[in-house]
C-alpha cells in the first residue's frame, strides 16, 4: 500500500505501520546495476561522505536541516548499510513530529542519497550568499576556521568572520585567536581535536576572493540567497552543501 505521510502520522496503527516501512528498508535488496556503479566509481583506500537529499529537505519552505543522519568517513564496504540507515531515520519518531508540526503532508518516499568523498581539509566554513542578521542582499558573510568545518557547525569555534559586499570589497573583517582544530585520524578511524592558539587569518586573500566568486555563482545559478559549506585542501576549494537561506 502506498500511504502518504498525514495517514501515518494521524493513524492510530502509526508504530506498526512505521515498523513495517523500515522492515521493508532493511530487506531491501540493491539492484545488480546499481551495485556495478558504485564498485566502478568507489575506491577501497578513500573515505566518503554518506548523506540525504531529500526533496523536502531544505527547501525554501522547511529545513530538514540535522534531521535525517549523516554518516562521514565510511569505507566502499559500508556503503550500503549506512544508505539503508539514512533510509530509516527518515521515519524515525523527530522527523514524524517535525512532520505533523509543519503539516508537511505528501506521499512517502525515502531520501535520495549523495555519496561524496571526504575532503580532510586545513581550512573550512560556512558562508551565507546574503546578510542573515541584518537580511541584507547586497553582503556575503563568511565563517572560517582551520580543520575541518566541524569546529563551527558544531559551535565549538567561533572562528574568522568576513562580511564583503558583492564587488569584493571587505566591509568589515573579525579575526578571532583559534583555539581548537579538527582533522581526520585515519589510522583510529575518529575525528581528532587539537587545541591550538593561532591568532593568523585562516584565508589569504585569492582564496576568500576565489571562496567569495563560487558563492555569487551559486546564488545566481540558485536565485536564492544560499547557505553554503565550503572546504579548502591541498589548495583545492571544494562547495561541500548550498541550500537556501529559510529566514528569507
Amino acid at each position: 500500500n502506498i500511504y502518504d505521510w498525514n495517514d501515518v502520522i494521524n493513524n492510530d496503527n502509526s508504530k506498526n505501520l512505521l515498523q513495517e516501512i523500515k522492515d521493508i528498508i532493511e530487506e531491501h535488496t540493491f539492484e545488480n546495476e546499481f551495485l556495478k556503479e558504485l564498485d566502478t566509481y568507489l575506491k577501497n583506500d578513500e573515505y566518503y561522505a554518506v548523506r540525504s537529499s531529500s526533496i523536502e529537505e531544505d527547501s525554501d519552505s522547511f529545513s530538514f536541516a540535522g534531521q535525517f543522519e549523516t554518516f562521514l568517513y565510511i569505507k566502499k564496504e559500508e556503503i550500503l548499510q549506512n544508505i539503508k540507515k539514512i533510509w530509516i531515520s527518515s521515519f524515525s519518531d523527530h522527523i514524524m513530529k517535525y512532520r505533523k508540526e509543519q503539516k508537511i503532508n505528501n506521499k512517502i518516499n525515502v531520501p535520495a542519497i549523495i555519496v561524496q568523498k571526504m575532503v580532510n581539509s586545513e581550512k573550512a566554513g560556512i558562508a551565507f550568499s546574503a546578510n542573515p542578521i541584518n537580511h541584507n542582499k547586497n553582503e556575503i558573510v563568511i565563517s572560517a576556521t582551520f580543520g575541518l568545518g566541524n569546529s563551527l557547525v558544531d559551535g565549538i569555534e567561533s572562528g574568522d568572520l568576513f562580511v564583503l559586499d558583492k564587488n569584493f570589497k571587505i566591509l568589515s573583517k573579525e579575526i578571532k585567536e583559534k583555539t581548537v582544530k579538527q582533522n581526520f585520524d585515519y589510522e583510529k578511524k575518529t575525528i581528532k581535536i587539537e587545541k591550538i592558539s593561532d591568532s593568523s587569518e585562516v584565508l589569504n586573500e585569492n582564496e576568500l576572493r576565489k571562496l567569495t566568486e563560487n558563492i555569487i555563482k551559486i546564488e545566481n545559478f540558485y536565485s536564492l540567497p544560499q547557505d553554503i559549506e565550503w572546504a579548502y585542501e591541498n589548495d583545492s576549494l571544494y562547495i561541500l552543501q548550498s541550500r537556501p537561506i529559510t529566514t528569507f
